[in-house]
């Protein structure tokens, strides 16, 4: 019985979105470009584009459409964007984005830099 608990939990572990996930530090940059999806397999999701990429997030970065702090990356992103205002964006490198084979990265964070 403890064998296949342990099985079990290996396995879950294993399908976890995160379980090997490295968070990448970004670092003060420009946002360059901004898309929202409205159709497809990305639905709903927004890309960032950034002028100085970092190791491991060289495509740029997205938010996924059922992340609950889509609106507030967005409405960052675009002041930033409007503003030509420094970010720094920090992010997950797994799961890559669906719209893409480049290494995008999932954001967990963006704040504004001066």
């Amino acid at each position: 019985m403890k064998k296949l608990i342990f099985v079990v939990f290996a396995v879950l572990l294993s399908n976890s979105t995160f379980c090997n996930a490295d968070y990448i530090r970004g670092e003060a940059t420009e946002i360059t470009n901004i898309t929202a999806y409205s159709t497809g397999t990305v639905t709903g999701d927004i890309r960032i584009v950034v002028k100085n990429t970092v190791l491991g997030c060289r495509g740029g970065y997205y938010v996924n459409s059922e992340n609950p702090g889509k609106t507030s990356i967005l409405s960052i992103a675009l002041s930033a964007f409007h503003t030509n205002t420094k970010v720094l964006i920090n992010a997950y490198d797994t799961p890559r984005w669906a719209g893409s084979s480049h290494d995008y990265c999932l954001i967990e964070g963006i704040d504004l830099a001066k």
